[in-house]
């Protein structure tokens, strides 16, 4: 494959984990849980999304 398909995939990926972080956190906030680590993994995605859209 074309390595620009790859980067989009890897793109897509880690915004797509963002989306489900972000739908994370809201749970563990409704649950008065430790909301840090989801929220954690989803800036991670998303600085992972934005760095390899930018290459």
């Amino acid at each position: 494959m074309n390595i620009v398909v790859w980067i989009l995939w890897i793109v897509l990926a880690a915004v797509g984990r963002a989306l489900v972080m972000a739908g994370a956190v809201v749970v563990h906030v409704r649950r008065e849980e430790a909301f840090i680590p989801p929220l954690v993994l989803g800036v991670l995605s998303l600085v992972v999304a934005v760095l390899r859209f930018a290459s």
